[in-house]
């Protein structure tokens, strides 16, 4: 989300990566060579660290010829440099992928036990998409939940 703003918006405890999941063994290799060997393996990707700094990795999968992670809105990882970190324009995955990312969520963690940056950064996602993107994307997770 700072990328997309190109800002950082508060203090991050990891930093969030998306890598393609055919490159895998390269990403690995490339952070390896940043001092981030240490790698716990989760169910959506892994987590690595290097001292203190944590890398959370999560991969996109080619899709219809675009990036994309599994049952996420088309467009979800554009290829195209939409964010900018320290002056360097990076890829960063679309505001419909972190609104997504939400919908779930809301599923997994009542909003009681939420943190408020949570609340803060589903606040700030949500003045990027309108009501209508909005519903389509609840739509859309409500449909990909039934299928699943």
């Amino acid at each position: 989300m700072d990328a997309r703003l190109g800002r950082v918006t508060r203090e991050h405890e990891d930093i969030d990566i998306v890598f393609a999941k055919s490159q895998e063994a390269a990403y690995r290799e490339l952070i390896g060579t940043l001092g981030f060997d240490k790698h716990e393996f989760t169910d959506y990707g892994f987590l690595s660290w290097r001292g203190c700094i944590l890398l959370d990795s999560e991969p996109c999968f080619e899709i219809h010829g675009e990036y994309n992670f599994k049952h996420f809105p088309p467009g979800s990882c554009p290829l195209q440099k939409q964010g900018i970190i320290e002056d360097y324009h990076v890829r960063c995955v679309s505001w419909e992928a972190l609104y997504f990312e939400f919908l779930g969520n809301l599923d997994e963690i009542p909003q009681v036990q939420w943190r408020a940056k949570d609340f803060q950064s589903l606040q700030l996602i949500e003045t990027h998409l309108n009501a209508t993107k909005k519903q389509f994307l609840k739509d859309l997770y409500l449909n990909s939940q039934q299928s699943a």
